[in-house]
């Protein structure tokens, strides 16, 4: 579903998991709202309920804590979420060779569990 410039995006997860021990987690699965984008509808739910404290880590992501419990554990999510319909582009942004880009952006060059780079390496080069 779209209108004028943006696009609706439903996104979503559903996690199950098993734990023979307690085991203490940091999940990153709920977008927030700013410039480029407004989440407007989201639900979140833990099952078996489990308290859950959310921080914002130094790049601005909402991260909730928990320590799960032995047993099964199911995290669902989904979020509604505007964001424009292209991708905004510097018009004649130059290319900046990976040597030559400043230090403070090199963060965004490393691994992430986002990206499985031991997969993605070989096409990357």
């Amino acid at each position: 579903m779209s209108d004028d410039d943006h696009t609706w995006l439903r996104v979503g997860c559903r996690l199950e998991m098993e734990f023979a021990v307690s085991s203490p987690m940091v999940l990153v699965l709920r977008p927030r709202s700013g410039l480029r984008q407004w989440v407007a509808r989201e639900q979140y739910s833990i099952y078996p309920p489990t308290a859950v404290t959310e921080y914002t880590d130094l790049y601005g992501n909402l991260c909730q804590r928990l320590l799960a419990a032995p047993g099964p554990l199911q995290v669902d999510v989904r979020t509604e979420v505007r964001v424009p319909a292209r991708a905004g582009k510097a018009p004649g942004a130059p290319f900046v060779p990976v040597d030559q880009l400043p230090e403070e952006v090199l963060v965004y060059l490393a691994p992430s569990r986002y990206c499985e780079s031991d997969r993605l390496g070989a096409d990357a080069a």
